[in-house]
Parts: C-alpha cells; structure tokens; sequence
C-alpha cells in the first residue's frame, strides 16, 4: 500500500486478486514495469509499445512504495486508449457480444474505471429504459419534446436541441441539464447528454422525456 509495504498475510495484491477485482492485464503490466522508476507515468496499450522502451536501469535502488489508486488510474487511462477492435475479445469474455457498436464503445470508454461497468452502461441505450421523472419537471420534460430536432443522430444535434430549449426555458445551469439526464438515463453522471441524445433512438428520447 502507499503508506507501507505489501502484507501478504493481509492479501489482495496478488495478480489473481487483482484480475478478479477487474484490472485489465495490461495496467498491471503496465503499473509493474514502471514502479520504481523516475520516468513519468506512460500507458502502454501492448507489449510491444512497452518493450521498446523498457530498461532495467531506470528502476530505482531504493524501496518502493506500492499505491493501488494508481492502479485504478492507470487502468482508467488505458480503456480510454483502447479502440473498438482492441476490446472485442474482451467484451465477449465478460458477456458482451453484439449490444455495443463502435460509435457506443467510444463514448462509454471515457468514463470507465473498469470494462465490467459497461455492461450497467449499455442498458440506458437499449429500448424501454424508463425513470420515473420528478413531477416538477414533468412540464419542462414535456416542452422540450417538441424542441427536439428530426435529426438526433446528427452530430450537432444536442447543441441546436440546447440552444432551443434555452430560448423556450428560464431555467439554467443544473435545473436545466439534470432533468434531461435523469429522464435519458437516470444517472446523475455518466455519458456525456452528447453522446445519449445521438444513440438513443428519436422515438425512446420522446418516450422517455414523457415518462
């Protein structure tokens, strides 16, 4: 741990433990090839990239201290780097075969910690999603419906859809994106509304603005 060293009667640390917590392969290779070094923080998406660069005499003498948040980190970072093609094999390992696409891929991946959070990600896109939006909000939601562009999977689409509702609406800030959220997703954070607003079919946005 960061404040002291490694207890193996406490356990945890070991690459089995670590697989099972759900960090992929490559942070933990990436983590154990650079620990202890002076070189700053780099990930590497495989071996390849990492051999090349590798040294056994940028590694330190001295003890080094072992800090989990940094394997999160660097597990985070490397799912961020990781292309549609990269992630196939492993998406089907943990059940995920033919309900993610590139574009859902590409947009869910900047928010992972771990790949196993995707599959709670990927049941907001799918149809009959529903939340049970706050009764204040019913009207705005409602309003907002008829705002909404033909086009929802136009790239600019949020944006114009946005601009609109702020001209029709008095509400700002939070009052104005949370409800949208929580009705498209019903999360408080997540996908950015961007990314939903483009992958959500037309008809399951209207759905569910007036659930």
């Amino acid at each position: 741990a960061s404040e002291g060293k490694i207890s193996k009667r406490e356990g945890g640390f070991d690459v089995k433990s670590l697989r099972n917590d759900g960090y992929e392969p490559m942070a933990i290779v990436n983590l154990l090839s650079q620990i202890g070094t002076s070189d700053s923080l780099k990930i590497y998406k495989n071996f390849d990239e990492l051999v090349n660069s590798f040294a056994f005499d940028k590694f330190s003498k001295s003890s080094t201290n072992y800090d989990i948040s940094e394997l999160t980190t660097i597990n985070q970072k490397l799912l961020q780097t990781l292309g549609f093609d990269n992630v196939k094999a492993r998406l089907k390992e943990i059940g995920i075969n033919d309900e993610i696409s590139q574009d859902l891929w590409d947009g869910l991946k900047l928010n992972l910690n771990f790949l196993g959070e995707i599959k709670e990600r990927i049941e907001i896109f799918k149809p009959g999603f529903r939340f049970a939006n706050n009764s204040l909000d019913k009207d705005f939601l409602k309003d907002i419906c008829e705002l909404l562009p033909q086009d929802t999977k136009a790239q600019d689409c949020w944006n114009l859809w946005l601009s609109k509702i702020k001209e029709k609406s008095s509400r700002k800030g939070k009052d104005l994106f949370m409800p949208i959220r929580l009705a498209l997703s019903g999360k408080e954070h997540g996908p950015e509304l961007k990314l939903l607003v483009n992958l959500i079919d037309r008809n399951e946005i209207l759905d569910r603005l007036k659930s």
